[in-house]
């Protein structure tokens, strides 16, 4: 059974999806999407839950009416969750969606440190798949009259269980100008009869490769699209995600690589949580630190990738880790608050069974772009990594130690709250017209009256100003054709109850010109 659970108020509550859509039901459909904005955390019974107030438990009516929240009986499931009848739903969603066309309008999550998963419904695919049939239902069909050409290929090998909804999922997509390859290495299961159910929706490949790297590169190079990604074949990707990467990349066409917000999920789709680790750009981190970019929501300039190279075929764990930071070294990345993508998670999966040998190559990864030995990355994936292997027994002992991987997450020296200590450290892709460092110094704060900040790059000051109360603006003039280090030095600091030194809030750090944010 794959369970697919949706934003809280998706579907109009006493309308469901009824035969009957009108301008009552559309708005209260546009009021429920909007209400992804309004929740700041997920549920700790997320997964299992329906949330009260949107569907009533299932009347179970006999007579083939509908249940009392104005659901078909066909669209009831028990304890309150939503199941699909593929057939009704292609019917009745199908024709509804053309006197609805345009009526969706995009929610937009404000830009921040943290986001959550919203409350969900659930849809049961006991009954058949829904996952095309919801995408189609919620695209803005006729949105995008023109555009560039997307390409997606899909790494495949035994994955026959999961390969139908990753199918589904890209060709569910409103964007019309969309090509998607199958790579598959030989598969001896089910996936090449499912594949071929679409016919010439997609075109399928199937010959031996060298591993997951090499079939991404030889679809990467027989792609017609500007615009590239990739999808795992047990992965899927959200409905309007490919609108919204290029909708991201005419906004910023110098960028190379859009990412967006995303889900994990289990093995039977259910929604665990939110992707926890996205944030906005922020190249340091990326370079030294963690990989926060959850791949299934990221898109690529294809000629930034002929730029920096394809990925590296010698890499199976960190591959997509490699390319990002080359990415965005040279040309930076642009985060989309949107929820586009979902990560499925399973013992089986490559990630989750990686162990050692995964750490040993994310260490070869950091190494060759920090220069460090020990690069904190390697630390805190390394710790973590070995926290989750130790016996049960040795648990409270190991959490311990562990926790010395925090002192490694605060290297940087910008905490999760916008705080910064008196030393803080900052990459930027190339730019020019000068650097803006743009921040608040708290006025209540009597400690740090006088604050000053320097701004240094390889020893060499650039800038050196007082802070005023308030908000401030601190610019140096500068320019590179190269990622540049930057050191932001303050000569006060106050400790709070947390134990950590602060010095003031910083909200960006951006070249004026190229207007590339670090974060």
């Amino acid at each position: 059974m794959a369970v697919l659970y949706l934003p809280a108020g998706l579907f109009p509550a006493g309308g469901g999806l009824s035969r009957r859509w009108n301008a009552e039901s559309g708005s209260s459909l546009r009021r429920g999407l909007r209400s992804l904005d309004s929740h700041r955390q997920a549920p700790a019974d997320a997964k299992d839950r329906h949330i009260s107030g949107l569907f009533p438990p299932a009347s179970g009516r006999e007579d083939g009416g509908s249940d009392k929240a104005g659901l078909p009986r066909d669209f009831s499931g028990p304890e309150g969750s939503l199941r699909i009848c593929p057939d009704a739903v292609d019917l009745r969603v199908r024709g509804a969606a053309a006197r609805w066309q345009g009526a969706r309008e995009r929610s937009r999550a404000a830009h921040g440190r943290e986001r959550c998963a919203q409350p969900v419904a659930r849809l049961d695919r006991e009954s058949a798949p829904s996952l095309p049939v919801l995408g189609g239902f919620l695209a803005q069909r006729g949105r995008v009259a023109s555009g560039p050409i997307v390409t997606i290929v899909t790494p495949s090998l035994n994955q026959g269980r999961f390969i139908r909804a990753t199918i589904e999922s890209v060709l569910a997509q409103d964007y019309p100008h969309l090509e998607y390859i199958v790579m598959d290495g030989g598969s001896s299961d089910s996936t090449a009869a499912i594949a071929a159910e679409y016919g010439s929706r997609l075109k399928w490949v199937s010959e031996p490769d060298s591993g997951q790297s090499h079939a991404i590169n030889k679809g990467f190079q027989v792609a017609k699209g500007e615009i590239v990604s990739w999808l795992n074949s047990d992965d899927l990707i959200l409905p309007g995600a490919v609108s919204h990467a290029v909708e991201a990349f005419k906004a910023r066409p110098e960028t190379g690589a859009v990412y967006g917000e995303g889900y994990q999920i289990d093995e039977t789709g259910a929604i665990t949580r939110r992707f926890p680790y996205t944030e906005p750009f922020n190249l340091w981190k990326l370079v030294f630190l963690s990989d926060y970019i959850l791949q299934q929501t990221v898109y690529f300039r294809k000629s930034a990738i002929e730029a920096v190279g394809y990925l590296d075929e010698d890499l199976h764990y960190g591959m997509d880790w490699d390319i990002l930071i080359r990415l965005g070294l040279k040309f930076g990345l642009e985060h989309v608050p949107e929820y586009m993508g979902c990560l499925r998670e399973y013992p089986e999966a490559k990630t989750s069974a990686g162990g050692a040998a995964r750490i040993r190559e994310l260490r070869r990864i950091l190494r060759k772009y920090t220069g460090m030995r020990f690069p904190p990355g390697y630390v805190t994936y390394g710790l973590d990594s070995w926290q989750s292997r130790t016996p049960e027994w040795f648990r409270p002992a190991a959490r311990v130690l562990a926790g010395f991987g925090s002192l490694a997450v605060t290297r940087q020296g910008w905490y999760g709250d916008g705080w910064a200590a008196p030393r803080s450290r900052f990459m930027l892709p190339p730019g020019g017209g000068g650097i803006v460092v743009r921040g608040t110094l708290p006025p209540e704060v009597r400690a740090l009256r006088g604050q000053r900040l320097r701004v240094e790059s390889c020893g060499a000051t650039l800038v050196e100003a007082p802070l005023p109360p308030g908000d401030f603006e601190v610019r140096a003039p500068f320019q590179s054709s190269e990622a540049i280090h930057l050191t932001l030095l303050a000569n006060k600091a106050t400790m709070g109850r947390d134990l950590r030194r602060r010095s003031y809030v910083l909200r960006s750090v951006q070249w004026e010109t190229a207007n590339r944010l670090c974060t």
